[in-house]
């Protein structure tokens, strides 16, 4: 493909799904925010490659985390945060999809409770490992040993709980 008709194509993606983003922030609409959903994945799959594809990840995950479609919404954060070179929003991705999943795990019926709550204390040690220097470490962290505790984990709890007391105030 020209270059020209490529960078055509992936400007022309971009912009129809910021202007329905736009347009469901305004209006609140299904149809635009599916829209919008629809072309930031095709602009993605299309041009993985692009400068700016680390930041249109992350408005995806937003447009579905405002939507309420949490599980999708922690799956493109976590691409948001992980998939690329970090980049100013690498953090608050890593960290929004640990609010997703707090989401999930808030909607989960009992009998899948402790499934979810593994996979959100998985999340909030990859965000720990990932961004040592981010204050809010210690807090996720503090929270995952807790949960390993109430699951009856207490050797993960205690490794998980070292982590926290082996941080710089």
């Amino acid at each position: 493909i020209d270059p020209r008709v490529s960078a055509a194509v992936q400007t022309n993606l971009l912009d129809l799904a910021r202007h329905h983003h736009a347009l469901a922030q305004k209006q609140g609409g299904d149809a635009d925010r599916d829209a919008a959903v629809r072309w930031y994945r095709e602009s993605l799959v299309s041009f993985p490659q692009d400068s700016e594809a680390s930041r249109n990840q992350f408005l995806l995950a937003e447009l579905l985390y405002d939507d309420s479609r949490f599980p999708e919404a922690a799956i493109e954060y976590d691409k948001a945060a992980y998939d690329y070179p970090k980049h100013a929003k690498s953090a608050d991705a890593a960290y929004t999809s640990l609010l997703a999943r707090a989401q999930l795990e808030k909607r989960a019926a009992a009998a899948e409770l402790p499934t979810v709550q593994r996979t959100s204390i998985a999340a909030a040690q990859r965000f720990g490992a990932s961004f040592k220097g981010d204050p809010r470490v210690g807090p996720v962290l503090t929270q995952a040993a807790e949960k390993l505790f109430a699951l009856k984990d207490i050797a993960a709890a205690e490794q998980v709980a070292q982590q926290v007391l082996a941080l710089d105030p």
